[in-house]
């Protein structure tokens, strides 16, 4: 009786070892419209207010956003200075739309979560069947009033009339000028990194990097014999110490800074390469215009 009743146990573990084993990995949504595969058992749901799901191993994240046919979509998630690899998958139906994006840390987490969000699929009858939520509000920019007075530490800061380096200037500030800052750039809940400002009675934004607290002297003023040109970093001539590059996606006016670097309003360095080409520190490529 005794043997018998071992053996059971050992059966019922055993069934109860392969059944958590085969469950291992495997997330699927409240509602039951969407599962897809983790790479393993160590990836956790977690709160956050900004999506409908995020699931977490400590390191690398998958996101997943939910909508109805017509809303407008969140902004392509790109790679930063926190996540050095991300893959975005969009899966539609007629009537509904979700928005996949999985980060990675490192290389190697970056196998596990394109393989994650690759295996991503959609229950079409539960969908159907099932209300969509509210999206969750990802793309809202708000401007925080203030009011407050800075200096501008760069040699030449654009002007633009909207917080993106999209628009083209409606003109520049010089190192030294003395500024009224109006409001504060937010997306999302965070700081934007732009700021808006009184530009000679109209408004304007700028990036909040080239703009300081304390006093900021402008620089003496200088004799320039022959302005026609001056030499650029590596083989590039320029007219002045702003330079238009320009890709497919549109053009960047980039400012050379006091050590010899040339930026954009961010703040981002680019690099020339040589015969006229230059690149951006995310490895975009740009040609002078």
């Amino acid at each position: 009786m005794r043997k018998k009743l071992t053996a059971l146990l050992i059966a019922a573990a055993a069934v109860m070892t392969f059944g958590m084993t085969a469950m291992a990995g495997e997330y699927t949504t409240k509602d039951g419209t969407l599962t897809l595969t983790t790479p393993n058992d160590q990836w956790l749901e977690i709160s956050d207010p900004n999506t409908w799901v995020t699931l977490g191993n400590g390191n690398d994240t998958i996101t997943i956003l939910h909508y109805k046919n017509g809303d407008q979509l969140p902004l392509m998630t790109v790679a930063n200075d926190t996540y050095v690899r991300t893959y975005q998958a969009v899966i539609s139906d007629r009537n509904k739309v979700y928005v996949v994006t999985g980060c990675a840390r490192s290389e190697e987490g970056y196998e596990d979560v394109l393989a994650a969000v690759q295996s991503a699929r959609v229950d079409h009858e539960a969908a159907q069947s099932t209300k969509t939520p509210e999206p969750v509000s990802v793309m809202d920019f708000i401007v925080e009033p203030t009011d407050e007075m800075y200096w501008v530490s760069s040699n030449t800061l654009n002007v633009r009339p909207t917080y993106s380096t999209d628009q083209q200037p409606i003109g520049y500030l010089t190192k030294g000028d003395y500024i009224q800052v109006t409001g504060i750039v937010m997306y999302d809940g965070a700081d934007y990194g732009w700021r808006r400002i009184n530009f000679y009675g109209q408004t304007g934004y700028v990036a909040a990097n080239w703009l300081s607290e304390t006093e900021v002297k402008a620089p003496a003023a200088t004799t320039v014999t022959n302005p026609a040109t001056v030499t650029a970093p590596g083989p590039v001539q320029s007219s002045g110490n702003t330079l238009r590059l320009r890709n497919d996606l549109g053009y960047m006016d980039v400012v050379q800074g006091p050590d010899g670097v040339y930026r954009d309003d961010l703040g981002t360095p680019y690099e020339p390469q040589g015969a006229g080409q230059w690149t951006d520190s995310f490895g975009n490529q740009y040609h002078i215009e």
